[in-house]
Parts: structure tokens; C-alpha cells; sequence
């Protein structure tokens, strides 16, 4: 019985199989569960968690990357929820003995279990990060687990999050980066360039986000590897 994944990004979707992926297409992986690489947003894997359930996935597991917000957590670092909640909303638990199983196959991972928030945007100054900690307590911030929670919560499907600490609490994401970025996360690199023109500052925090996405999709690549076929389930 296959498993759905779900992976915003091409980069998040590329830690689990060497395989072709397109967005917004259904890829089969290696051991027969199923991945949908969705785009950024809530919509769009409220999409991709009903084709997948469509196409015969007997639960569903957000996979990808995270923002941090409790400034323990560093670039690396895995989050594995127990409760997702949306921007405004009632929480949504995981799947308890999937979470379980996925804990104790990773128990030499630096895990954190607390709350992951959902936002409609992303948080790029850490301002913005501290004070969402602060009000709410989540330990980190993406933009589709919650959306993926409430179609399985509908459907009574199981669910489970994966996700690696991308950019940590003190980390800024420039704003030429994030105008620059695609649904995919990837950034047109004509466009930073011409932001960078005259801003060597920019250069330099573009090599510090590069390097803590790498070990974020090196976790990713790792936990695949480990987990196997069904993610644990």
C-alpha cells in the first residue's frame, strides 16, 4: 500500500530519487510509493495531497525543508511535529504510532517534536520569526504541512511531516531573494545579479543560505536513505 509524498520544492523532491520529476506530476519512486512535487503554498499541496490520494496513496507525508524559529535549531537540524497548525486554526496531529516508528529509526538525529505553523508566506526577517515564536510557541514555519494535514484529517487518511531546518531563527532571507524566487524555490539568477550590483552583501548571504540549504537537503538525503520504502509507516 503506497504512501503519498509530498515536496514543495524540486530540490526537497531530488533528495528521494534520482528518477525524472516534473512539477505537478505524479513520479512513482523506486519502492512504489508515490511523490508530488506541488510548488509553494497551501493551495497547491492542498492540490497535490488529493491527486495523490486520487491516484491510490493510503496516507500522505509532507516532506521538505523549514523555516526555524526556536533559536536552538540550526541548519540540519529534523522536525518532527507532533501537531501541524495553519496560520489561524485548530492544530492537526500526526499519524502517533507512524511518529513513534519515524523517532526511533532517526533516534541519532538531533529531533525536535514541537509545533509546526503553517504561513502563507515566507518568513525572511528574523524579526518576523521571534515574534511568531513567541506568540505561538511552533518551533519552525513552512507553508503546506497544514494544508496536507486537513485533506487527510478529511479524508481519515494517515499523516505524517519530515522536515529539515533550512534557514535557522537568526537568518535573513534578502528580499532580492525572495522576489527572485520561483514556485519552485528556485531563484533567476540574472535578476540577483542585477541586485547585487554595487550590494557585496548580498553575495555574502547568499553563500550563507546556500550552505545551510545543502546540509537542510543533505538531512533530507540521509533520512531516505534510512527510512527506506513506506517512510517508516
Amino acid at each position: 500500500m503506497p504512501i503519498g509524498i509530498i515536496a514543495a520544492l524540486s530540490a526537497e523532491a531530488r533528495s528521494l530519487s534520482a528518477r525524472p520529476i516534473n512539477l505537478n506530476q505524479l513520479t512513482e519512486l523506486e519502492h512504489g510509493d508515490l511523490l508530488w512535487q506541488c510548488g509553494m503554498g497551501a493551495e497547491r499541496a492542498r492540490q497535490a495531497a488529493r491527486s495523490l490520494l486520487d491516484a491510490g496513496a493510503t496516507a500522505l507525508l509532507s516532506w521538505g525543508t523549514a523555516g526555524g524559529l526556536d533559536p536552538a535549531l540550526r541548519p540540519g537540524d529534523v522536525v518532527l511535529p507532533v501537531t501541524v497548525v495553519p496560520s489561524a486554526g485548530v492544530g492537526l496531529a500526526v499519524d502517533a504510532a507512524w511518529h513513534m516508528r519515524l523517532c526511533r529509526c532517526l533516534a541519532g538525529y538531533n529531533i525536535n517534536t514541537g509545533l509546526l505553523i503553517q504561513s502563507p508566506r515566507v518568513m525572511a526577517e528574523p524579526a518576523d520569526k521571534a515574534e511568531l515564536f513567541q506568540n505561538t510557541g511552533a518551533v519552525a514555519v513552512d507553508m503546506e504541512s497544514a494544508a496536507i494535514a486537513q485533506v487527510c484529517n478529511d479524508s481519515n487518511k494517515p499523516f505524517m511531516v519530515v522536515r529539515a531546518i533550512a534557514d535557522p531563527a537568526g537568518r535573513s532571507i534578502p528580499a532580492a531573494v525572495v522576489k527572485a524566487m520561483d514556485v519552485n524555490g528556485r531563484v533567476s539568477l540574472s535578476a540577483l545579479g542585477l541586485a547585487a550590483i554595487g550590494r557585496p552583501q548580498l553575495l555574502t548571504a547568499l553563500l550563507q543560505l546556500h550552505k545551510d540549504s545543502r546540509a537542510a537537503y543533505a538531512t533530507l538525503s540521509r533520512i531516505a536513505r534510512l527510512t527506506g520504502t513506506g517512510m517508516a509507516r
